[in-house]
């Protein structure tokens, strides 16, 4: 595997897809309807906080569930330490080249008890080779250079914490099929959980419908 550093892979990341998402829909929200009338579109847009927020929810809500794939590779029954792959499918550039979609893979540890792990090895491609993680909780996932990822893994109806929250991207390690996150574990460092972000107009291009700039956290998912 070849070795380049974070800065020479160029690709779109969850981050910039989610603010895209975000500013498309609520331009479409400002839209005034062919069959709506003044005095009706006029208090719609009364109401631009309490849209740009419930956007900003429903945009999140399907990019963490989005599948992820895990790949078990070995565990320590002394230490109960699981080694796992966590792999996505992105769109990425090198030196100028379209990679096309390539697997970008995030290697991790789990703290697991045994049985747990055997349940789990046993199971997991008697399914499907996907993983979902079954949790809208949005205290589950951080932002890890801009890509979303699980903070917590659900296995066997028990959360499990990856290592990832606590960890950084050293450089990324270019292979045949895929590329490879070099990542160190480093407990002064603390990627953002996505309950604790805070967005803002101006970052998501919509200062031209927020003349104040309008700082907002992702609303919760009720009952989640």
């Amino acid at each position: 595997m070849s070795s380049i550093t974070k800065r020479e892979l160029i690709g779109t990341t969850d981050w910039d897809r989610i603010k895209k998402e975000i500013k498309d829909e609520f331009i479409e929200f400002t839209k005034k309807g062919e069959f709506e009338k003044t005095e009706e579109y006029q208090e719609r847009m009364q109401y631009i906080k309490e849209a740009i927020e419930m956007i900003a929810q429903e945009v999140f809500v399907k990019f963490v569930s989005e599948p992820i794939f895990m790949e078990p590779i070995k565990y320590d029954a002394d230490t109960e330490l699981y080694t796992i792959r966590i792999s996505k499918n992105y769109q990425l550039n090198y030196q100028k080249k379209d990679l096309g979609y390539t697997n970008l893979v995030f290697p991790t540890i789990l703290r697991i008890d045994r049985d747990t792990a055997q349940y789990y090895i046993s199971t997991k491609c008697s399914i499907t080779d996907y993983y979902y993680n079954y949790s809208l909780d949005f205290g589950d996932f951080i932002f890890f250079e801009g890509y979303i990822l699980p903070k917590r893994i659900q296995i066997g109806g028990k959360m499990y914490e990856t290592e990832l929250y606590e960890s950084y991207l050293k450089n990324w390690n270019i292979g045949k099929d895929e590329i490879v996150a070099n990542i160190l574990k480093d407990k002064n460092t603390h990627n953002i959980i996505i309950s604790d972000l805070e967005l803002n107009t101006n970052d998501l291009g919509l200062s031209k419908y927020f003349p104040e700039v309008y700082r907002f956290k992702v609303p919760k998912i009720e009952n989640e």
